[in-house]
């Protein structure tokens, strides 16, 4: 009994000693690496970031120290030839890592973190699988024969399934920890067996969106330190999601008005829904652009903190602003090729198509034929094309209008920009189209020729 009491307040003692344990003590060991530098980085969305470094000794080993405990989440051990390995920093941060520079993933070892054992053992797995898909598909490349590609095909499909339950097996063991939350909210929606039966992709498709978020657990902060928030963002935005302004606008405020969301996750969604719809240049995402400013920075100035990062979102908001769809396009006088002044308010025609564009650019010389051929196919006083050459060198525009036979567009330009176009229309890139209504309301921009023809029948007929 004695002895029993004795071996429990020895591991009652050692367990309040574990638990009074503070800031963190990572210890590495890095065979064959001795007196070198050793970083520790981690990451956040995408990117990754460097937060200390330390030179091993002679024999290749050092530890990471601090005072502090880290702020959980996916790290990185990097060599000095960056190469590296990532790890889990969570609740216990005090372990030692192992491993060998001849193969630093494949000898990684840990001690005192079985967390991190067990994630080693999930990466290792997988790779062994996705090895065996790699060679299935090498050696499908050389065959031809139908029924040795459809058997090669099934041990793909079966190994990706091993894969998959081996990931859902590993999430669902390590619930709670952040190994269970990285895995757990990696997984995708599973389509129900009485979805499946109906065979209706759109509505298998519908299903997949509206719960692909099913298992990401937004209240949880440490996902921040992985990539995994930002790559469930980018599929979801660009591949699940129609892509649409509307579409991508409802989605959003679905995401952002989630009850239970950690602020910090709330803020970096916002900061990658603004910089996606301010990089997205298949379509215009303007509106989308100016609406996420204006309801969720520039009124949350208190949400920011940064003055200088919302005025300069407030420049950029106020230039869009005269252009968004359903404004009235600003006025644009300018010479045109025959000499005379020509207002863009005073056309009249039911649509007018603007179009900003330079003989230099390769994609508007491109795309000058098919606008002449589709243009050709209305008649004059249901549209007419504003053309606007956007640079200086008149010779160069006037001798590519005759070689082209332009005339029937009115040719346009403004070779000190004194009407201040290139601002009213924020003309970043060439060419650039808009589509205006009888009044001169903009309907459409930022859209390739190839649609021209199909809008304007729609808008037309209608």
């Amino acid at each position: 009994m004695k002895l029993f009491l004795a071996v429990f307040l020895i591991f009652i003692s050692s367990t309040i000693l574990y638990s009074q344990e503070t800031g963190h003590n990572i210890k590495i060991s890095i065979k064959n690496l001795s007196n070198n530098p050793v970083y520790l980085g981690y990451h956040y969305g995408i990117r990754k970031y460097v937060i200390d470094t330390i030179l091993l000794n002679e024999n290749g080993e050092g530890n990471f120290i601090g005072n502090e405990k880290l702020l959980q989440g996916v790290y990185l051990i990097i060599t000095p030839t960056k190469k590296f390995v990532e790890i889990l920093i969570s609740e216990n941060q005090h372990f030692s890592i192992f491993t060998d520079t001849l193969n630093l993933v494949e000898n990684l070892d840990f001690k005192n973190s079985p967390e991190n054992s067990k994630f080693n053992d999930y990466q290792k797995y997988v790779r062994k699988q996705q090895i065996e898909i790699y060679n299935l598909v090498s050696e499908k490349k050389g065959i031809t024969d139908s029924l040795q590609i459809s058997v090669i095909d099934s041990k793909i499909e079966k190994t990706q399934d091993i894969i998959y339950d081996y990931w859902k097996e590993t999430a669902i063991k390590n619930k709670g920890s952040l190994l269970g939350l990285i895995l757990n909210s990696m997984l995708e929606p599973e389509i129900p067996k009485s979805i499946k039966k109906k065979k209706n992709k759109v509505l298998e498709t519908f299903y997949y969106k509206e719960h692909f978020f099913d298992n990401f657990d937004f209240s949880d902060s440490r996902i921040l330190r992985s990539p995994v928030l930002h790559n469930k963002l980018d599929i979801f935005f660009k591949n699940v999601v129609f892509q649409s302004q509307d579409s991508i606008h409802f989605e959003s405020e679905k995401l952002l008005s989630n009850p239970n969301i950690n602020i910090d996750i709330y803020k970096y969604a916002l900061v990658y829904l603004i910089n996606m719809a301010e990089t997205t240049y298949n379509f215009n995402t303007d509106e989308l652009f100016v609406n996420i400013a204006d309801k969720y920075f520039i009124s949350k100035q208190d949400l920011w903190g940064d003055i200088n990062f919302l005025l300069n979102l407030k420049k950029r908001t106020d230039k869009l602003r005269p252009t968004l769809l359903g404004e009235k396009a600003p006025e644009i006088v300018m010479q045109s090729y025959a000499g005379n002044n020509i207002s863009m308010l005073e056309i009249s025609a039911d649509f007018t198509i603007l179009f900003f564009w330079d003989p230099d650019c390769d994609h508007c010389r491109d795309e000058i034929p098919e606008l002449k051929e589709m243009y050709q196919k209305f008649d004059n006083d249901k549209l007419k094309v504003l053309a606007v050459y956007i640079g200086e060198n008149y010779p160069l525009w006037s001798e590519f209008i005759k070689e082209n036979d332009l005339n029937s567009f009115l040719n346009v330009y403004d070779p000190f920009n004194t009407s201040n176009y290139k601002n009213y229309y924020d003309l970043t890139v060439t060419p650039s189209i808009f589509i205006l209504d009888k009044d001169k309301r903009i309907i459409a921009k930022k859209i390739g020729v190839e649609y021209l023809s199909v809008i304007l029948n729609k808008l037309i007929n209608n």
